[in-house]
């Protein structure tokens, strides 16, 4: 055999057994990346297994879900308070409301005007703390009419005294406001500015609030 074909045999066996290294190389390789790949999830799990603890311990630590429940408490417990107030508002409207027939009756100048005042001051105090919505507004804004329709067709009721339609005048303005700011139906709205043009006009209560003055003490005016 010559030199040559020893050489080229040499060859063939290194070669061989390059391949045979690149093979099991490729091998080990592949070996480890799949253990990298399982190892890879094992920490992914591991690592949310983790993150679900520590949010477990940290509501738990700082009371998350406690503070959760005061919270939810607390806006059952205002919801509750609120209701309250209007039913009081309600009842106190109503009641000063029903008052207000007997300034058509032949009473003292001061005790009707102190009732239309009890009635305005109910609307006043109901509207700045938000509760003349809703029923309360819609009775405020029936008790309140209907005593303007029925003082415009009393004929026996030629005049009103300045405390009085001062106070009408109040109780519209708080009534009109609450109407602007909330969503009311147009005829309710356009009933009640027909029942106010009526009675403005018929008491002339432009001209008496324009020219009566405290200092008038119109209360003591027969």
């Amino acid at each position: 055999m010559k030199q040559s074909d020893y050489i080229q045999e040499l060859l063939g066996l290194i070669n061989q057994q390059h391949s045979d290294l690149q093979n099991e190389l490729n091998w080990f390789l592949a070996l480890i990346g799949l253990m990298m790949v399982i190892v890879g999830l094992l920490q992914w799990r591991l690592s949310e297994n983790q993150i679900k603890k520590m949010k477990a311990d940290f509501r738990n630590d700082y009371g998350i879900d406690s503070l959760n429940k005061a919270l939810e408490d607390n806006t059952k417990l205002n919801e509750q308070l609120i209701d309250n107030i209007a039913a009081s508002f309600k009842i106190q409207i109503n009641t000063s409301g029903a008052l207000l027939p007997w300034t058509i009756e032949e009473r003292p100048e001061a005790f009707k005007g102190n009732i239309v005042s009890n009635f305005t001051a109910s609307l006043k105090s109901a509207y700045f703390l938000d509760a003349l919505s809703g029923d309360v507004l819609k009775e405020a804004k029936a008790l309140l009419e209907n005593y303007m329709l029925l003082t415009v067709k009393e004929s026996a009721v030629k005049e009103m005294s300045y405390p009085i339609v001062k106070n009408v005048d109040t109780g519209v303005r708080v009534i009109e406001r609450a109407f602007s700011e909330q969503s009311v139906d147009v005829k309710t709205i356009n009933d009640f500015e027909k029942a106010k043009q009526q009675y403005y006009e018929k008491f002339n209560v432009k001209w008496q609030l324009e020219n009566y003055t405290p200092q008038d003490n119109p209360t003591t005016r027969s």
